[in-house]
């Protein structure tokens, strides 16, 4: 797949996922499933890298907004739009952060 050049062709490309994935034994996810294990590892880089905390905040906030302001992901936006210095908050959403692998209601 890191050989592809553009033009790329959805169902080409469609077709040489599921096969790369098929290969490796990789189950594929559903929306839902992959905006969860995302918003783990995104979590994740901020318990390894608190000083990432904008960024990683702003990350999720995207992600919260992509999947429908996905029940699981609505502390992390409310948290990027809150004042930096009232963060409170932060780590007890981050002892939550296993609440976030694969939950269903993070999919539109």
């Amino acid at each position: 797949m890191a050989g592809l050049r553009p033009p790329f062709h959805y169902f080409e490309v469609t077709q040489l996922l599921d096969r790369t994935l098929d290969e490796l034994g990789v189950p594929a996810l559903v929306e839902g499933e992959a905006a969860g294990a995302y918003a783990h590892d995104v979590v994740g880089e901020l318990v390894r890298s608190p000083e990432s905390m904008n960024e990683v905040l702003a990350e999720l906030n995207q992600l919260c907004i992509a999947t429908g302001y996905c029940s699981t992901l609505r502390p992390f936006y409310l948290l990027h739009f809150a004042d930096r210095s009232g963060c409170a908050e932060l780590p007890v959403l981050l002892g939550r952060r296993e609440s976030l692998e694969h939950r269903p209601d993070c999919a539109r």
